[in-house]
């Protein structure tokens, strides 16, 4: 029977490895018109349409851009309601995770986080509802956004009451960056686990932090560590354990884990 060794050392050599994991950065790019080419990278074929178009005052100011203006129900035509749909295309880069759609009306300024639900409208655009709305006894402002293009399924967001005035929509995007990601896994990320993989024979010299778990795995390389490196957790994952897999602390250096 073959024995498998894995010599530890603490200036010496230590034998192990890893798997790639490239992190990539985010950042907020607002897009205030559905239907027009912009920085974020959307396209123009987003577009705003109404129901009851007859009905609506100054539908013109809910789409402008400027947050102080603002559109409403007729009130000659109470109990009843007005919506305006917007609708957006999805930049490439754009993902669902914490993207917010923005909306201002007679009580204030609202951000919503997009759902799973929302954004998979479908795989290019996504679409919300603005109500205007007025009976007898009450005054509301309402939000929405539709899942599906049959509008088979939709989902409540807000509602205000003792006003239906709508000022404004928009959407803030949450970007992913490809260029800003690093070109190997010897770069922590900044938050989250840290993937390292032996290939990339990654020399580590500034002290790092990893909110999270540091895993070490591959097929052959030489980590060198001459930092301190913490980590919540350690997970080092060999394919083998021959001499082609070396982690080597050097003076200074030391590999540890801590407890939040």
């Amino acid at each position: 029977m073959l024995k498998r060794k894995l010599v530890i050392g603490i200036v010496m050599a230590m034998i192990m490895t890893i798997t790639i994991n490239i992190a990539y950065a985010s950042s907020y790019c607002y897009q205030e018109y559905a239907d027009v080419a912009d920085d974020c990278g959307s396209s123009a074929n987003g577009f705003y349409s109404q129901r009851n178009p007859d009905y609506w005052v100054n539908y013109e100011n809910v789409i402008d851009g400027d947050y102080n203006t603002f559109g409403y129900l007729n009130e000659t035509i109470v109990p009843g309601s007005v919506d305006s749909f917007s609708y957006y295309a999805k930049p490439s880069n754009a993902t669902n995770n914490n993207t917010k759609w923005q909306y201002k009306d007679f009580s204030g300024t609202y951000n919503y986080t997009v759902s799973d639900n929302c954004w998979n409208y479908n795989s290019t655009h996504m679409l919300f509802i603005s109500r205007s709305y007025e009976d007898e006894e009450v005054q509301t402002t309402e939000y929405y956004c539709v899942h599906d293009p049959e509008f088979e399924s939709s989902e409540f967001l807000a509602v205000n009451f003792d006003g239906n005035q709508i000022y404004e929509e928009g959407i803030w995007w949450n970007m992913t960056h490809d260029a800003d990601a690093p070109t190997d896994s010897c770069t922590y990320g900044g938050s989250g686990d840290w993937e390292i993989t032996m290939s990339d024979n990654c020399d580590l010299t500034t002290d790092t932090d990893v909110n999270g778990k540091l895993k070490i795995t591959g097929d052959n390389g030489l980590l060198e560590i001459s930092s301190k490196i913490t980590a919540n957790s350690l997970y080092i994952e060999p394919d083998d354990f021959d001499s082609d897999f070396v982690i080597l602390i050097k003076n200074g250096g030391s590999l540890s884990t801590v407890k939040n």
